[in-house]
């Protein structure tokens, strides 16, 4: 049987103070070669998406040394008009687990050339 975790991305500016309302947030799979939408979400005005369910391998994988993971990854694509775009790669999320993941969002200097409007961020595996 196919177990399930959830995530919910909530996005800030300003050091984490402010939420951004209408931010469009891309759940893909975790896939450099091909990534697949998941999910697609908006933020509410207090920065949030609703949950996302992803699908995870079981949770005992947790409680013993293997070699399976313990967790699912995918990756989270923010974009907003005058922000510059964000992308995080290798979101872990758990069995069972409400994931919350924060993320903040730069405002994007006047004239700067669009191909410029990116950051990227990696989220480093859990050793388990």
């Amino acid at each position: 049987m196919e177990e399930k975790g959830y995530l919910i991305a909530q996005v800030f500016t300003a050091r984490m103070a402010i939420p951004i309302e209408g931010v469009s947030v891309s759940i893909l799979t975790d896939d450099d070669e091909d990534p697949e939408l998941i999910a697609f979400r908006k933020t509410d005005r207090n920065g949030k998406t609703e949950p996302v369910e992803i699908p995870t391998p079981p949770v005992d994988a947790t409680l013993e040394p293997s070699s399976e993971r313990g967790f699912s990854t995918c990756n989270i694509q923010l974009e907003h008009t005058g922000y510059y775009s964000v992308l995080v790669e290798h979101v872990q999320i758990f069995s069972g687990v409400e994931s919350i993941q924060q993320m903040e969002m730069v405002p994007a200097a006047e004239f700067v050339e669009p191909e410029d409007w990116s950051r990227i961020y990696a989220i480093t595996p859990q050793d388990l």
